[in-house]
């Protein structure tokens, strides 16, 4: 049983984590892809209304569960057992985060992994320390993430390899940019035709069927 500082610590703990996740509640996956999800936690990127969603590795963790990663129960635990070094820990994730931002926007633009980009998402495996291991029967190996729910930075595991599926695949031209110049949102395109413009139809999609109404408007 917790003594009486110990609890308090606790339901601190349980406090943060709560308004955490509530604030996660809002955050759109329009991404199709959960490492382009995890890129997007930075709204209108380079411009004055930047948006930073992920401001501490708690909120880190609450993107995880907002994203099924993690359970509640792994978010409130990692965040009581790393709370000492949560600073190196999100600066670990934010690296990722800018890394994976540049690799897939240099995808976009060129159309396909460029050196530096392969170079830049090859680090990326230094965060979540792979490991060479036998497989099952001893007659082949296998890489060895550390598990998602019990490492600091695990989570991360899933949008690395999310990231290596996508680079991976043969539809590249389906990574795409959203089309309001000031979002900066990225997202894979699954429409049949691959017609996709905006990272969500109800937000920039109908800001710029607005904005046209009332040029075409404003002419007559």
């Amino acid at each position: 049983m917790l003594d009486k500082t110990s609890q308090e610590v606790f339901n601190g703990y349980m406090l943060d984590v709560e308004n955490g996740i509530k604030k996660f509640k809002s955050f759109a996956l329009d991404g199709n892809n959960i490492a382009l999800d995890f890129v997007n936690t930075v709204e209108y990127r380079g411009t004055k209304k930047e948006i930073e969603w992920i401001e501490s590795y708690l909120d880190a963790l609450c993107w995880a569960e907002r994203s099924s990663i993690l359970a509640k129960e792994d978010v409130i635990r990692l965040f009581e057992a790393n709370n000492d070094e949560c600073q190196k820990f999100y600066e670990d994730i934010i690296v990722c985060r800018k890394t994976l931002h540049d690799v897939f926007s240099a995808v976009i633009e060129d159309g396909m992994l460029n050196k530096l980009g392969l170079d830049l998402f090859n680090k990326l495996y230094k965060l979540v320390h792979r490991v060479l291991t036998e497989g099952a029967g001893g007659n082949n190996y296998v890489w060895l993430f550390p598990d998602a729910q019990t490492t600091a930075v695990g989570f991360l595991q899933p949008v690395i390899q999310a990231s290596a599926d996508l680079l991976l695949s043969s539809n590249l031209s389906r990574l795409k940019r959203c089309s309001n110049a000031e979002c900066g949102w990225l997202y894979y395109d699954t429409s049949k035709n691959n017609s996709r413009r905006w990272c969500c139809m109800s937000s920039c999609g109908n800001r710029a069927k607005a904005s046209n109404f009332y040029k075409r408007h404003n002419k007559k």
